[in-house]
């Protein structure tokens, strides 16, 4: 089995930590959510894509108010064309 890759690695690599889950669809970036039938708990990882508003797609940590943008993923520089997540 592989061994994990550090944060540095994933860093330089572009892989971020996994998600639990990910969207198929636009979401309110705030509040415990069901996605795909699964509940969102307090600091799971969540990929959220196909936003209206494109620019608020990316991995956040979900939360009982609102969703923030999870600390490897919070800036164009870190999430770039490319970036693995899973």
């Amino acid at each position: 089995m592989d061994r994990p890759a550090t944060a540095a690695v994933r860093l330089l690599t572009g892989e971020r930590e996994p998600v639990r889950l990910a969207t198929t669809g636009n979401i309110i970036l705030s509040g415990l959510k069901t996605i795909d039938g699964v509940l969102t708990e307090v600091g799971d990882r969540v990929l959220v894509t196909n936003q209206s508003d494109q620019s608020t797609n990316g991995i956040y940590t979900a939360s009982e108010g609102v969703w923030y943008r999870a600390a490897d993923a919070r800036t164009s520089r870190t999430m770039q064309k490319g970036t693995t997540v899973y």
